[in-house]
């Protein structure tokens, strides 16, 4: 305790000094512990399910075809579950949207969902807290009635009431029963936040072919004592089989078995390691910053030691005192440090890019606060020990005469002096050089030429709920419909004023919504191995799309409304698809062979676009009429240079007049969503910028 006034008296009688010390350290520590939790919130924590480390996903992958991960096939998913033993449960899920009618308390709202296999509650292990899980019963059409609700609808829209169970509310016109409901922490799919509503995955086996339609996404936990590399090699043989028994659409297509919590957060591993080094660095510039301060006052200390050590202090005392004045340092330091994390967390929730995952999950837990607290001792010993050793070492006679060689001040101490300068200059240095490398990155993407109209472009992103779900007939109704509403909705908002350009598309370029997947493509135009059945981006389109967005023809003819009233089976590839299917022999003319579309004819080519994001190469994209694959998600974009504020308002009402009551429509103009796409680029540079600076 003597030890510790004596430092707090010192420190209080150099406020300069203690100041300066406790800003740099604070500064250095807050840093570490902001980003920590994001390490911790986003890499180490464990998912949310009973032994998460044997929960996997699995996918369909063809290397052949440079796919290392596609969705599962549901003729494919059965034999999993027939035939595998290294899992105890398989799951099978879609996500989906819902209309959750005027029940509990609140109107009628759009809801994210989930449609899960009842086997999906046995991977991860989770009950509902309240009610009961779904039973294998409710897994086929006309008894998959029910729901289990999440805990935060349960308590926004039912108040949390207990008797909710049984409750009938609808979605869409379909009533449903509720069942269960969800621990407040529990999440799935593994790491999605909006989620409310989950119901049974109806999967009839009788519907299950093709297996080229490859829509559900699996999880499966191991059994006991089954390692990863034996679930692999044992889905690989099962892939083999199926392979032998189904050439043609299963041809190429093997198996990836990958741990869930490395799926969901593996592609930012990279980011948050250059994000931890860099605010690492940071913290040993301050810690050398420091040690050079205290090194410099430790001369000034030099005589009081040598007069204590006259006075009989042994080394190890003088040593002690030495070093709790830095640790007292280092615990103020560390205190400030975590002030400033507290806030540097809440800045970091709000600018972290939407697609890192578990953003929630970020905050300052125990093991944050320890991490604090090593960072801490870190900082003291990296920075106080030296000073402390060389503060005791020298020679009372030599101190006390002023001027020897063994005090502080000496040569030798004079070059560390200058030696820690230069590792300090070192470190900002390397920090300004990552921060210079990430600017001139992102300037390059932001020279990359898109291939689509950039300006003066709106998009509307509509989803139409899915009210048929697994009812065949009320889903052509539903088609029929939603066709009838885009045809309509495109030639309205086509003739507003200031209108240049109108339509539609499925999967837009930029952005993340929408419904976008691949389909093998046959060429049957021509002779051709039956295993060349190469992969293509699906795009439904309505009429006025590429006119819209910009889209270069290069040859033959775009989608028009003709193609839609007569009916016509036709499509437009980009180039890389027309690259990919004909090499550089014209496809206009020739026939393709598409699930769900039939024969289709080729009637032009359009130049690629950067559809993924600025970064990424073009893919193999063909364009349908929306009639040939209706889908519920959907992109209204126009092109009109006057008046976006106003057109805004016009596009809405055109849509409440298409189809009243429709929930969810997201208005942006096309410079937003590039905007958006460089968000996650745009806070790497901005982060390592501030940290250098």
């Amino acid at each position: 305790m003597q030890d510790i006034r004596f430092a707090f008296r010192t420190l209080r009688n150099n406020p300069g000094f203690t100041l300066v010390v406790m800003a740099t350290l604070g500064l250095g520590i807050g840093i570490n512990t902001a980003i920590f939790s994001v390490v911790n919130g986003v890499l180490l924590r464990p998912l949310p399910y009973t032994e998460p480390d044997d929960i996997m996903t699995l996918w369909e992958a063809n290397p052949q075809s440079d796919v290392a991960q596609d969705q599962v096939a549901a003729a494919t998913f059965i034999d999993w579950v027939d035939r595998s033993r290294s899992f105890a449960a398989l799951g099978a899920y879609n996500l989906q949207s819902f209309v959750l009618a005027g029940v509990g308390k609140g109107e009628v709202q759009p809801v994210t969902g989930a449609q899960i296999s009842p086997a999906t509650f046995e991977v991860v292990d989770v009950q509902p807290s309240l009610g009961r899980a779904f039973q294998e019963e409710e897994a086929t059409p006309g008894n998959d009635l029910v729901v289990i609700l999440s805990n935060g609808l349960w308590i926004r829209r039912f108040e949390a009431d207990p008797d909710v169970i049984g409750t009938v509310i609808y979605l869409g016109k379909t009533p449903y029963t509720v069942v269960g409901v969800m621990p407040p922490d529990f999440r799935f799919p593994p790491g999605a936040q909006d989620v409310q509503i989950w119901k049974p995955l109806a999967i009839d086996a009788a519907l299950a072919d093709p297996r080229g339609m490859r829509v559900y996404n699996v999880v499966g936990r191991l059994n006991d004592d089954v390692s990863v590399e034996q679930a692999r090699s044992e889905m690989s043989a099962i892939a083999v089989g199926i392979q032998r028994e189904n050439p043609e659409s299963s041809r190429g297509w093997g198996v990836n078995v990958t741990p869930a919590l490395e799926q969901l957060v593996g592609g930012f591993n990279t980011l948050v390691a250059v994000l931890a080094g860099a605010a690492a660095l940071v913290l040993l510039i301050g810690c050398v910053n420091v040690a050079n301060l205290v090194l410099a006052r430790a001369s000034t200390n030099q005589r009081e030691f040598a007069v204590r050590a006259a006075l009989g202090a042994g080394r190890g005392q003088l040593l002690r005192t030495s070093l709790v004045e830095s640790l007292t340092l280092v615990f103020l330091g560390g205190g400030l440090g975590l002030v400033l994390a507290f806030s540097g967390v809440a800045v970091l929730r709000r600018i972290v890019p939407p697609d890192i995952p578990r953003i929630d999950q970020i905050g300052i837990d125990g093991a944050v606060l320890g991490f604090t607290v090593l960072a801490s001792l870190f900082a003291g010993v990296l920075f106080g020990l030296y000073p402390a050793l060389r503060a005791v070492r020298p020679r009372v006679t030599d101190v006390l005469q002023d001027g020897g060689r063994g005090g502080i001040g000496g040569r030798m101490s004079g070059r560390l002096l200058n030696g820690m300068v230069a590792a300090q200059v070192a470190l900002a240095l390397l920090l300004l050089l990552s921060a210079g490398v990430m600017i001139k990155s992102f300037s390059g993407l932001l020279q990359v030429e898109p291939g689509f109209r950039t300006e003066d472009v709106i998009v509307a992103t509509v989803s139409i709920p899915d009210y048929g779900f697994n009812n065949p007939q009320l889903q052509a109704e539903m088609g029929l419909k939603q066709a009838a509403f885009w045809n309509q909705l495109v030639d309205r908002v086509g003739s507003l004023p200031g209108v240049e350009a109108a339509g539609a598309v499925s999967a837009l370029p930029m952005s993340p919504h929408g419904a976008d997947f691949d389909l093998p493509v046959s060429i049957l135009s021509r002779d051709a191995a039956p295993t060349e059945q190469p992969r293509v981006q699906y795009r439904a389109t309505v009429p006025g799309y590429f006119e819209a967005i910009g889209m270069t023809l290069i040859r033959g003819r775009l989608l028009d409304r003709f193609d839609r009233e007569e009916g016509r089976p036709v499509v437009v590839l980009n180039e890389s698809a027309a690259q990919l299917l004909f090499g550089d022999s014209d496809p206009v003319g020739h026939l393709l062979g598409v699930p769900m579309a039939g024969r289709i004819e080729v009637v032009g080519v359009v130049a690629d676009v950067r559809h993924a994001g600025l970064d990424a190469p073009p893919s193999p994209e063909m364009f349908v009429a929306y009639e040939n694959f209706p889908s519920a998600d959907m992109h209204l974009v126009v092109h009109s240079p006057t008046g976006q504020a106003d057109l805004a308002r016009a596009i809405r009402t055109e849509i409440d007049a298409a189809w009243p009551g429709l929930f969810g429509t997201r208005l942006v103009t096309m410079e937003g969503l590039i905007s958006e796409s460089l968000a996650q680029p745009r806070f790497n540079m901005a982060l390592l910028l501030s940290f250098a600076l």
